[in-house]
């Protein structure tokens, strides 16, 4: 009897552990096909859902409403006939386990896409070129930055960490800031700091968003021409593709020495050591841990910015280095 009723608790706890496993993989596919239709509100609809993966309604339905209770998903409504899910928090998903990431889904998810036609639904669509007649969009989905953010955060939360060790003067500096009586004072009114931020955003027709850096930069010559335009824009390019490279420095180091696994356990426990630890988009209970896809992000974000880089004539040399950079780190990635 007693060894019945152990048998019996042995099956039931595998059972409990078979469903969370399928609850789990489903999860993952909605989280993916949210990512992947981004773009287009009419896709991510629960109807919609239901007809991609041929399940019942009341099944997507059910993980729907789980998932946007954990905070993972959100729900928007466009008028009447659409009403889309999108993805609130993909730290979230990663946290617990509800999806993982390889390079190339990170890339496809968030990097800059080109379609034929315009979708008037969400910003940050330009054309790139006409071709057959036709105008071509670059764009991004909506959220898409957003998440691409999140993950660069994250990655820099953890990573920062190296940077303090090397005491240098501007890290000194920093966490001087940081630790100061006024600035941890002032830090429960970020929200109003945006507010007063938002009179310094840009505005009109600069896409580019640094018209105001480089006009405080050209205020100090007699005449502003189109050569200096292209040389202010090539230097103050220069200088980002400059401190993001300062900034992975440290991560760099880490990874020739000890690889992405041995990289990874030296973070966790790091930020595990530290007294106000800080994770962007983190929910309270869910693990600290380091993951790749925070670095995919990184890798991304620097391609992009080699790409404008080169569009605006920064120096060749430098953007050689900055993507030497993104395949080193790949390499030791998927080497792991």
């Amino acid at each position: 009897m007693v060894e019945d009723i152990k048998r019996l608790a042995k099956e039931y706890e595998e059972a409990i552990e078979s469903i969370k496993g399928v609850k789990s993989r489903l999860y993952s596919v909605i989280i993916k096909d949210l990512l992947t239709n981004s773009y287009d509100p009419s896709k991510r609809t629960e109807a919609k859902l239901t007809e991609e993966l041929g399940l019942p309604r009341s099944t997507v339905r059910k993980a729907l409403v789980e998932l946007s209770e954990e905070g993972v998903l959100n729900f928007n409504a466009f008028g009447e006939s659409i009403k889309p899910y999108g993805v609130e928090s993909l730290g979230r998903a990663l946290d617990r386990g509800y999806v993982t990431l390889t390079r190339e889904e990170i890339d496809n998810y968030l990097g800059v896409k080109e379609r034929e036609g315009y979708y008037g639904s969400f910003s940050g669509q330009c054309i790139s070129r006409i071709e057959n007649g036709k105008p071509l969009y670059r764009y991004r989905g909506e959220d898409d930055i957003k998440r691409l953010r999140y993950l660069i955060l994250r990655f820099l939360s953890f990573t920062s960490n190296l940077a303090d060790e090397q005491t240098t003067k501007k890290t000194n500096i920093i966490r001087t800031i940081t630790g100061s009586e006024i600035y941890r004072r002032l830090e429960p009114y970020f929200m109003e700091r945006e507010s007063l931020d938002l009179f310094h955003e840009q505005t009109g027709l600069d896409i580019l968003g640094f018209s105001r850096e480089l006009a405080k930069e050209l205020e100090k010559s007699e005449t502003v021409t189109e050569e200096s335009v292209k040389m202010a824009i090539r230097k103050s390019m220069e200088r980002r593709l400059e401190n993001v490279l300062f900034i992975l420095q440290p991560f760099i180091d880490l990874l020739k020495n000890e690889g992405f696994q041995g990289a990874a356990k030296r973070l966790d426990e790091m930020k595990r050591k530290e007294k106000r630890r800080w994770v962007v988009d983190y929910y309270e209970g869910d693990p600290y841990k380091f993951r790749k896809e925070y670095v995919w992000g990184v890798t991304l974000a620097l391609r992009d910015g080699c790409t404008i880089s080169e569009k605006a004539g920064a120096d060749p040399e430098l953007i050689k280095k900055a993507r030497e950079t993104t395949e080193f780190i790949n390499r030791v990635m998927e080497k792991e």
